[in-house]
């Protein structure tokens, strides 16, 4: 794959994740009952499409909005950086750095449109509620471990 193919693929990856997780969104918010749906209900695990706004940072963080959008544009510059200096390094680190700068910029529309980041994923195991979370979200956790992996694998 050329350095050319590579910035259009890392490009539409990034579309790609944009638009996935906004229409997921869409339909959270306009199909889901107030009450969720349940796609998992047992004793030991709890899965429910449930409509969440939330309006800090990771794990709940509380801090002002502004200062939200701040470190968001920060961390964006930094992995646009980053994505630019991975594309003839390695196609894994850039794949991971476009799907994270995607979803980034699809949280980011969230809060811009709703003032808040919707999340619709609701996990509980064993009676502990794990995390409300969405799409982008998992995109950037495993993506970021992805980038870790490979990196920890070069130093070997």
């Amino acid at each position: 794959m050329s350095r050319l193919q590579l910035k259009i693929f890392a490009l539409l990856l990034g579309m790609g994740a944009i638009i996935t997780d906004q229409l997921l969104k869409f339909i959270i918010l306009w199909k889901i009952p107030s009450s969720g749906i349940f796609l998992v209900s047992s004793k030991f695990l709890s899965i429910q499409l449930e409509l969440a706004k939330n309006p800090f940072i990771a794990f709940s963080l509380p801090l002002p909005q502004v200062l939200i959008f701040v470190l968001t544009i920060i961390l964006l510059s930094g992995l646009i950086y980053f994505l630019i200096k991975s594309l003839g390094e390695h196609k894994g680190t850039t794949i991971a750095l476009s799907l994270i700068i995607g979803a980034a910029i699809s949280n980011l529309i969230d809060r811009l449109i709703h003032g808040a980041v919707i999340d619709y994923l609701n996990i509980t195991i064993y009676n502990y509620h794990w995390a409300t979370f969405n799409l982008a979200d998992s995109l950037i956790t495993i993506c970021a471990l992805i980038i870790l992996i490979i990196n920890f694998r070069k130093k070997i």
